[in-house]
């Protein structure tokens, strides 16, 4: 196996991978899927690129002719073998072993793995106003005190106003999904005292969910009928998450 893969990333690697690639397929270039002029033609460029590699890092040799002449060789080569590889990659019957011991990269098949948060979110929630709540969510282990878990991407607030919540949390409402961890909730037709319930889960980049939080409740005294808009509740630090429930 090449130790070296396609495209290699120096002049001394680019050399090292033209002779392998040379010697591998010049007497088995048709179970590479290559014909005879392309294989004739990788191995007089890598020998090509060999020399003029050498004639340009010899102290005897090396010259800005000599330098100029390798790089031009190395444009020329790359030609050679970016169509040669092409085939490669793509060719029935080439092995992910015959790819490997000619340094062409395999294509991971395995899909990457998709976080997801394995634990509820630390909630707290606490009365902002006479019809208004704050909620704020952290990640459960010390670490993640300050903000959301890694492979958070949202926070999901479901709310149920009543006494008595249903014990599936899966079915209250949801109030509002939110890139923050801290958001502040509003109920403008909310005049009198109401029990407010809050339960919350972390959403992945890919809709996963992470457990739901420990269903908290909380009695919020309503504005009694007084006209207050948003805006005369709204405190100088509150978040720009504001929600308005329906």
């Amino acid at each position: 196996m090449s130790e070296i893969t396609y495209p290699p990333r120096t002049n001394a690697d680019w050399v090292t991978w033209a002779r392998n690639i040379s010697n591998v397929v010049s007497d088995r270039g048709p179970t590479y899927g290559l014909s005879a002029e392309q294989t004739a033609a990788l191995d007089t460029s890598s020998a090509a690129l060999e020399n003029a590699y050498n004639a340009a890092t010899a102290n005897e040799t090396r010259s800005s002719i000599t330098v100029q002449r390798f790089r031009d060789t190395l444009d020329d080569f790359k030609a050679v073998a970016r169509p040669i590889v092409a085939i490669i990659r793509t060719a029935n019957g080439v092995t992910d072993a015959m790819k490997r011991e000619v340094g062409v990269r395999v294509t991971d098949d395995t899909p990457s793995e998709r976080v997801v948060p394995g634990i509820a979110p630390v909630v707290t929630v606490a009365m902002t106003g006479p019809n208004t709540a704050r909620v704020s969510a952290r990640g459960a282990r010390s670490q993640d005190r300050r903000g959301k878990p890694f492979g958070a991407r949202d926070l999901v607030i479901l709310v149920y106003r009543g006494t008595t919540p249903p014990e599936d949390v899966m079915s209250w409402p949801t109030y509002t999904i939110s890139g923050r961890t801290d958001v502040d909730c509003y109920w403008p037709d909310l005049v009198s005292e109401e029990t407010v319930w809050f339960s919350c889960y972390w959403s992945g980049s890919y809709r996963q969910t992470s457990p739901f939080s420990v269903p908290m409740s909380l009695r919020l005294p309503g504005i009694g009928g007084q006209a207050q808009t948003l805006d005369e509740l709204r405190s100088d630090d509150e978040s720009p998450d504001m929600k308005i429930a329906a």
